[in-house]
């Protein structure tokens, strides 16, 4: 996954009170609500979450722990989720360890690569990258009331770009998309080069890359919609202000979508 900081930790937990009334503005539902929805699940009764706990582990591998992560995570759950979330006391193995001696029923872990959500019970997993794609593809199509009217342009095809083009894909919208790499997994007939995606303003928009500053105003249709999971945040200043809406967050919608998928799976 892409490493995120302290920084957005703490933008994370200031916004936190807010993003479930600014959600529900633009598309009508709870963010517990939209992760189900993205994750083709059914909605999970209120007692039934109120039950389940969730053991975060932190993981020192790699480049180290990130301040107030896994607090952040079981934050986040604890808000919009309903669960009994909680950070070990240890971490690593050990903290894996201690979630399974604690009973719990999901455990969350994420290092430098990856970012997992698990169901101890049943062994149901979900991938971030993907559940995240899900997540912001879903936040996008119920902003527009599921009535999207022109081509969704996805930049990126890894994990976050596949999660949104399954989306679209099954529900029979039309998606062009765009990506540095010249073998993915998407269909070719749907595959622009840079010149053709950046030769047009586009209505709707997945920002899945990495790049910083990667979408300009010329590639945005006024009034138009970007739903922006990559990290960095690649949209320029004069993009967002001729867009009609930017939804973008770091971590909630992806941790969100990732809880529905192994909970409902593991028959919570």
């Amino acid at each position: 996954m892409t490493r995120l900081s302290t920084e957005n930790m703490n933008s994370i937990n200031q916004r936190l009170p807010l993003l479930e009334e600014a959600y529900r503005a633009v598309t009508g539902k709870s963010l517990l609500e939209i992760a189900h929805f993205a994750s083709g699940t059914e909605y999970l009764p209120l007692a039934v979450r109120q039950k389940t706990s969730v053991a975060v582990v932190p993981i020192t591998a790699g480049e180290g722990l990130i301040g107030d992560f896994s607090e952040t995570v079981a934050l986040i759950l604890r808000e919009f989720a309903d669960v009994q979330a909680y950070v070990t006391d240890t971490t690593d193995v050990a903290g894996l360890n201690e979630a399974i001696v604690r009973d719990a029923d999901l455990v969350f872990m994420a290092d430098d690569n990856v970012c997992l959500f698990r169901n101890l019970r049943t062994g149901a997993t979900s991938d971030n990258g993907f559940a995240t794609g899900r997540g912001f593809a879903a936040l996008l199509y119920l902003s527009a009331q599921q009535a999207l009217d022109s081509e969704v342009l996805i930049l990126g095809a890894g994990k976050v770009g596949s999660g949104a083009y399954h989306f679209f894909r099954d529900r029979h919208v039309p998606i062009r998309w765009y990506d540095l790499k010249e073998s993915t997994p998407f269909d070719m007939e749907s595959a622009l080069l840079a010149r053709d995606w950046q030769g047009q303003a586009w209505k709707y928009i997945i920002d899945a890359t990495t790049c910083p500053t990667f979408i300009d105003a010329p590639q945005v249709c006024a009034g138009g919609t970007i739903s922006a999971p990559g990290i960095p945040f690649g949209i320029t200043e004069a993009a967002v202000q001729k867009a009609g809406l930017v939804i973008h967050d770091e971590l909630e919608t992806g941790v969100m979508s990732m809880f529905c998928e192994v909970a409902h799976n593991g028959g919570l």
